[in-house]
């Protein structure tokens, strides 16, 4: 038995077809996924905090007086961070069932929003003669900030590693192989979960500050987005490429800053002017 190495297979340019002598499509190797990745991690990495520098200047259009309020925003933004690590810390220390248990979101979710509604009612109180439409956009500025920051480096940071051999690059290959999904498709779908969060952050901290009663709306809508992530993660790799759930954290980012720009900003703004 011949123990020589399988000749590689190239496709001739003229004819499109096979070395091999097939017309079949060996569709991406490892290694062009791995440049593909690269490339649009080194995307991300650049239209991220672009995103984030465009929604800062659309929101230039509400200011509050005092700056105090984008820093209370970035409290909020480091102490969501911090809730995350360590529900993530739990969650490795539980295990799985842990994690895509509903009722550790509920938990989790209730949290995140009842700090949000604190940082609003500090807002109110210290700064209780400013506009409350202003105020609360600015706290979403700010944690919206910190999370741009979180998610830049962490675009940044795959970059490089996908790059160097590593059981991640391996495992990160294998989920774009094994999901068939293009690499396009996939970096897609990272913005796309980017610009919701971000969106969620603003219209969120808007409502809740305007009417902390809010709070109750934005703990639904939370919770919807973290069940829709539940879901996508418990189908199976060639059901979840075609999922609509794929889209429900954007989409719900987008109908939360709606709802705050058509019941908070917009009559406030108008009444302004």
């Amino acid at each position: 038995m011949s123990t020589a190495p399988e000749p590689a297979h190239v496709v001739d340019p003229g004819t499109d077809r096979c070395s091999c002598g097939s017309d079949h499509d060996h569709g991406p190797t490892g290694n062009d996924i791995v440049h593909a990745l690269g490339r649009g991690f080194a995307i991300l990495s650049l239209l991220t905090p672009l995103l984030a520098l465009v929604l800062f200047a659309a929101c230039l259009v509400a200011t509050p007086t005092s700056a105090g309020v984008l820093f209370l925003g970035i409290g909020l933004g480091l102490a969501h961070l911090a809730l995350m690590l360590v529900a993530g810390a739990v969650g490795a220390k539980k295990g799985p069932a842990m994690t895509a248990s509903p009722w550790f979101l509920v938990g989790r979710v209730a949290i995140e929003e009842l700090l949000r509604l604190l940082v609003a009612l500090i807002a109110l109180v210290t700064l209780s003669w400013q506009w409350r439409g202003a105020l609360g956009l600015w706290i979403g500025v700010g944690a919206m900030l910190v999370w741009a920051i979180l998610a830049t480096v962490q675009l940044a940071s795959s970059r490089r590693r996908i790059a160097r051999p590593s059981d991640w690059s391996k495992e990160t290959v294998l989920s774009v192989l094994d999901g068939g999904i293009s690499v396009r498709r996939a970096m897609t779908v990272r913005f796309v979960d980017i610009a919701g969060l971000f969106l969620f952050q603003l219209g969120a901290c808007t409502l809740v500050t305007a009417a902390p009663i809010m709070t109750v709306a934005t703990i639904v809508l939370s919770i919807a987005s973290g069940l829709s992530t539940l879901i996508v993660q418990s189908l199976s790799p060639a059901r979840r490429k075609n999922s609509p759930w794929v889209f429900a954290p954007c989409a719900i980012g987008v109908v939360t800053a709606a709802l705050a720009v058509a019941f908070v900003l917009a009559p406030g703004v108008a009444a302004l002017s």
